[in-house]
């Protein structure tokens, strides 16, 4: 961008020249000089030349600050030792500086505190170094610091240019607080999301432990119930009872049983229940049977 104004005066030199020659030979044109005039329209057209290739480089510089003036993001350019030559309006429009304030500040007045200067040099690429950045053209994500103290997140990018006999960096510098902002939400949503999905899962966990407990303990209580169908049914099966109808003889009362054999009521009540017998004498059958006995009482 320096070169459009060198390039200029050399060709207002060789233009003022050029009319000097014009001057000095205008007699040897009209004697017929003719290699004299050729030299001169020479001359005269290469200053010419030159003239418009610098008109064509300052208007590719404008157009080029044009686009650096209208960038979002904020441009500098800072030298080797890491002091800022030129912002773009949008670097003061980031940082809450006023215009020319920047201009021979340590680049560094622009990042956090928390980035350290090399006590050993006061090279920028030192500076980078040491704080894990490079002059590679790679965006890398660090903490800003506007004017009033404020701090911030932005991308910066670094680039070194080789200009005359020293190297110039180009630095790019992008807010991203909307960016890290949602990605905070978005980290802070899936954070909450998971510790939900956590509680639920224990929930769930615990549902399924106390379903395996009721389970169990249906089929413990479903085992004892059969256990004790089984132990009635044992119980029942010991069991005797007479039921139907009793053969009984109308005179001495025996029962007849399923072979046909007449028993005894006592014996055939002892053979078809648990019931036993013990003998005595109601008082009707002792007034008949000892009547002698009876008159005695």
């Amino acid at each position: 961008m320096r070169l459009a104004p060198l390039l200029g005066t050399v060709a207002l030199f060789v233009l003022l020249f050029s009319s000097v020659l014009v001057l000095q030979f205008v007699d040897a044109a009209w004697k017929g000089g003719v290699a004299v005039v050729l030299a001169i329209v020479v001359f005269g057209s290469g200053g010419l030349m030159l003239y418009r290739m610098v008109r064509r480089l300052e208007d590719d510089e404008a157009r080029l600050r044009g686009i650096v003036e209208s960038a979002s993001d904020a441009i500098l350019t800072v030298t080797e030792l890491g002091y800022i030559e030129t912002v773009n309006t949008s670097t003061v429009a980031m940082f809450g500086f006023r215009p020319g304030q920047l201009q021979d500040t340590r680049f560094t007045a622009l990042l956090s505190s928390t980035y350290e200067e090399d006590p050993e040099s006061d090279l920028l690429l030192d500076f980078l170094r040491k704080n894990g950045l490079a002059a590679d053209g790679r965006p890398r994500q660090v903490v800003g610091l506007r004017a009033d103290g404020t701090p911030f997140d932005m991308d910066i990018s670094v680039s070194a240019i080789a200009l005359d006999d020293r190297d110039v960096f180009t630095v790019v510098l992008r807010d991203v607080t909307d960016r890290v902002q949602a990605h905070n939400a978005l980290r802070k949503a899936r954070d909450e999301l998971e510790a939900r999905v956590r509680a639920r899962t224990a929930d769930l966990e615990a549902a399924k432990k106390r379903l395996e407990e009721e389970a169990v303990a249906r089929e413990r209580t479903r085992a004892e119930r059969e256990k004790l169908i089984e132990e009635l049914q044992a119980a029942l099966q010991q069991v005797k009872t007479l039921k139907g109808l009793l053969p009984i003889c109308a005179n001495c009362k025996k029962i007849r049983d399923d072979q046909g054999y007449w028993n005894q009521v006592e014996v055939y009540i002892g053979k078809n229940t648990d019931a036993e017998f013990s003998h005595s004498i109601c008082p009707e059958c002792m007034a008949e049977l000892y009547p002698d006995l009876m008159d005695d009482h």
